[in-house]
């Protein structure tokens, strides 16, 4: 069976919690390529790195009759008062501080972890809708 994916490749992580240059401190753009087909999910793969690394990620769009081995996480809990970033490429995506630190301790150092983060995958950022009324039986 052949896969279909769109990407947003971030490259390689950078070490430190600090910003880089040419990193914002505020949300900097949408990190969707377009919206979901019906019989589509957005994967989120978390990138490889260190305690200390700032979090990377990429984001995928793959149909759900391919098999596309993924674990799936729910972070819909937490104070939106103290956020934190995490990254998809150069763009940065503001986040709950529980979710920040699921994924600082599910963070692989050597391989990439493939998750379906239900706030982040599932957010259609241009028409300002959830996006996944037809995908979240199929999760």
């Amino acid at each position: 069976m052949q896969t279909y994916y769109t990407s947003y490749r971030s490259g390689s992580p950078q070490s430190s919690l600090s910003q880089p240059s040419g990193y914002s401190t505020q949300e900097s753009g949408c990190i969707y390529d377009r919206e979901l087909h019906p019989k589509e999910i957005r994967l989120m793969k978390l990138l490889p790195g260190q305690w200390h690394d700032k979090i990377c990620c990429d984001l995928d769009t793959v149909f759900l009759t391919d098999e596309f081995p993924y674990n799936a996480l729910s972070y819909v809990w937490g104070s939106q008062k103290n956020m934190r970033p995490i990254y998809f490429g150069k763009t940065m995506k503001l986040v709950t501080v529980n979710l920040e630190r699921i994924l600082r301790r599910l963070r692989k150092t050597d391989s990439p972890l493939t998750l379906w983060v239900d706030a982040i995958c599932t957010y259609s950022g241009r028409s300002g809708i959830k996006a996944s009324r037809n995908q979240q039986p199929f999760i």
